[in-house]
């Protein structure tokens, strides 16, 4: 593992900084950790949001729940609000990973987690997702459990969320983006986008690269709208 800087913002305005200047986010630290030792990233800093708070879990106007990006995975499984009326959430977040991961992971991270193809976490393999322009092994690999619909001759991972596969069904979920000042203001389309970016459809870069000026909560009766993203059998989620 190569040497790196550590870095815990106190404020919102003090993470986007840090990001801002090439710092990766971590907040569990389920994925990002493994994948730097297996050489497949090399932050230079790491940027620790677990001080941010964004872990809370309650119902909106209207209908609806908040969940913070923060929320642990359990937490939001184990919520009356959650279990009452989105089974399905629960269910697809109790069958993700292991208790010990769920006790550590996030919401936030889980939807915007790397890929958890294998070629793409084998450096000498070709994999556009880590070295874009590089081709994808995958397409003409071992490739059973890839995507069957939706992927593209770019990339045939699945998303790696059984989280995001559950918000499927529904096609109206939004985000709430959180300024630096602390206001925050409705954004039904960066959700979306963001999930798309994690998709067989792009070769987008890691996503901690951006700043998280928005989705700190996640918010609505419904999903992402993720009707390009690539399906198929998706791997456990962390």
């Amino acid at each position: 593992m190569r040497p790196f800087t550590y870095t815990r913002p106190g404020t919102l305005a003090e993470a986007i900084g840090a990001g801002r200047r090439g710092g990766r986010y971590v907040a569990g630290g389920t994925t990002l950790v493994d994948l730097m030792r297996e050489g497949v990233e090399h932050p230079g800093e790491l940027v620790d949001l677990s001080g941010l708070g964004m872990r809370g879990v309650r119902p909106v106007r209207g209908g609806g729940l908040r969940i913070g990006a923060l929320a642990r995975m359990a937490d939001v499984a184990s919520s009356p609000f959650v279990t009452t009326a989105y089974p399905v959430v629960s269910q697809a977040l109790e069958s993700s990973a292991s208790a010990q991961l769920r006790n550590m992971a996030t919401i936030g991270g889980n939807l915007m987690q790397r890929p958890r193809c294998a070629y793409f976490r084998d450096v000498s393999a070709p994999c556009n997702r880590r070295d874009p322009g590089s081709g994808c092994a995958a397409i003409g690999g071992e490739n059973r459990t890839h995507a069957i619909l939706g992927a593209s001759d770019r990339c045939v991972a699945t998303h790696p969320s059984d989280l995001a596969v559950a918000l499927l069904p529904s096609t109206r979920w939004c985000t709430s983006s959180v300024r630096t000042d602390g206001a925050s203001s409705p954004s039904p389309t960066s959700c979306s986008r963001r999930v798309r970016t994690r998709t067989g459809n792009t070769t987008s870069g890691p996503a901690s690269s951006s700043p998280p000026s928005s989705s700190p909560h996640l918010a609505g009766p419904c999903v992402p709208d993720t009707s390009r993203c690539a399906t198929g059998r998706a791997s456990s989620s962390r």
